[in-house]
């Protein structure tokens, strides 16, 4: 696993066109050392007031990684995007 450490605080979200907003990670305790990282993070990713309410359903959300030795993105599904919005009215 230490190819890939530090990849907890590279994990983002982007909604529109806005700029990525990175995670902010395992806020309860430490789970990565220099040689290796967890096999689990809990990850929050804080919004602009902005960024929450402008989301709708016609608006992409894409979530990403960009650790030099994994770099994935994808958008959020219409289900997932849907249960997010729904979550985020509630706030």
């Amino acid at each position: 696993m230490s190819l890939l450490v530090g990849i907890e605080n590279l994990v983002w979200v982007k909604i529109g066109d806005s700029d990525k907003v990175f995670a902010t990670a395992d806020e309860d305790l430490d789970r990565s050392t220099s040689d290796k990282t967890s096999s689990v993070h809990f990850l929050r990713f804080e919004l602009t007031s902005a960024q929450a309410k402008n989301l709708d359903k016609s608006v992409p959300i894409t979530i990403g990684i960009d650790h030099n030795n994994y770099q994935h993105q994808t958008d959020i599904c219409k289900t997932t995007k849907a249960s997010i919005i729904e979550d985020l009215d509630q706030i």
